[in-house]
């Protein structure tokens, strides 16, 4: 039918379904095969949710630098789009993987704005990254937070 939106949508969920089912390798071909159909037909936000699918695979083939340049990616464009949910997200994405490869204190930046906007929204997540944000701190030695 021509609808290029449309395919890229279908690629991506079916890239969800095999990560569900644990086929991160065949779910990351899906995710590609969707972030270049995003970029072809200039769908921002398709595209920053691509990227983000494909460093969440990255993250669990536990090849979580190369995932990073995807989130940091998924980021600029939340923020060109200024679109304060997508960011808290690419935000939060950061945080786990700049922890997993052992960036304790960027980790905890990254994971400290994330929950700033999630709060100024009321997202249902920023419970769920305020737990993370202790998480960083005790992992790194910090003091807890005051909440």
């Amino acid at each position: 039918m021509g609808d290029r939106r449309g395919e890229g949508g279908a690629l991506g969920n079916l890239g969800v379904a095999y990560a569900t089912l644990g086929d991160t390798r065949r779910a990351l071909d899906f995710y590609e095969r969707a972030l270049a159909i995003s970029r072809d037909i200039g769908d921002r936000r398709a595209e920053s949710n691509a990227l983000a699918n494909i460093g969440n695979a990255y993250m669990e083939l536990s090849e979580t630098k190369r995932g990073i340049p995807f989130f940091e990616q998924a980021l600029l464009i939340a923020r060109e789009l200024n679109d304060r949910r997508i960011e808290g997200n690419a935000l939060f994405n950061l945080a786990q993987a700049l922890q997993n490869v052992g960036e304790h204190n960027e980790a905890i930046a990254y994971a400290e704005r994330a929950l700033e906007i999630y709060e100024q929204i009321a997202e249902p997540d920023a419970e769920k990254a305020r737990e993370q944000l202790i998480l960083l701190r005790d992992a790194a030695g910090k003091p807890k937070m005051n909440t």
